[in-house]
């Protein structure tokens, strides 16, 4: 067991894709960019969408591991007061959204590369000559990410909060709202973003794009290899490449040049 313990880490199939998408993740969590995002996505909310706002926060949360469970579900609670709700309700929204939608994003994260690995790994080792895309849940995801928004924002109007009672309460919490420079952060980073996304599209989708090539099972282009191959990088620049924007931008990252 100790003579091949090396060898059984550095040979477990996941750990090189979570560990680079973990760092992607972990760039944009330390500069601070996804709770400033989170928490600007939750400021101004219209009274008619508070809950869903709230749901939705947590599911895409996840991108970021458990981050949801310390910024999320009391910033839930919090923004409920504020709006003269009760906070008890905006709480347990927050954290359906967090539990509930834990596998659920709009964003391909963390969790999909480790459950792809372990599975193409199993059928590996069952001799099953195919391998899943991290995409292979695409589609379910967005579909889950949407339906569960619904779902927890009708169940928290409709049901939790009418069995909590009217909020008497007067406490009204003082916001500490983005500063100026962290508003500016998010202003580079989300320019960095679409320049990245406008640049991987023409990686991808014209006829002879540089991400295509030829699927033998089709018979044409197509950017199936790029999305079981190589999309894994692509992911991790699109967390770091707005991440250090955002840092840069409110001197989290300093001596970067």
């Amino acid at each position: 067991m100790f003579n091949s313990a090396v060898d059984n880490f550095t040979g477990f199939a996941p750990l090189g894709t979570v560990l680079v998408t973990m760092l992607g993740v972990g760039v944009a969590e330390w500069t601070g960019l996804i709770a400033s995002t989170l928490k600007r996505l939750l400021s101004n909310v219209p009274a008619f969408l508070l809950s869903a706002s709230v749901v939705f926060a947590g599911i895409i949360s996840n991108i970021a591991s458990d981050v949801g469970y310390i910024v999320i579900i009391p910033l839930g609670a919090l923004i409920f007061a504020g709006a003269g709700r009760h906070p008890l309700a905006g709480l347990a929204a927050a954290f359906a959204g967090v539990s509930g939608g834990f596998s659920a994003n709009l964003l391909v994260g963390p969790l999909d590369a480790i459950v792809v690995e372990i599975a193409n790994e199993a059928l590996s080792s069952a001799g099953i000559n195919y391998e899943m895309s991290i995409t292979a849940n695409w589609y379910f995801m967005v579909a889950s990410t949407i339906l569960l928004t619904i779902v927890g924002a009708l169940v928290t109007d409709k049901f939790v909060e009418p069995r909590l009672g009217e909020y008497k309460g007067d406490y009204r919490p003082d916001f500490e709202s983005l500063s100026k420079v962290e508003l500016k952060g998010l202003r580079n980073a989300l320019i960095v973003l679409v320049v990245y996304a406008v640049i991987m599209g023409i990686l991808m989708f014209p006829q002879g794009a540089l991400f295509r090539s030829y699927d033998e099972a089709l018979g044409t282009e197509s950017i199936n290899n790029f999305l079981s191959s190589g999309l894994l990088l692509g992911i991790f620049l699109l967390f770091v490449l707005p991440g250090l924007a955002y840092g840069i931008t409110v001197g989290k990252i300093k001596n970067f040049f």
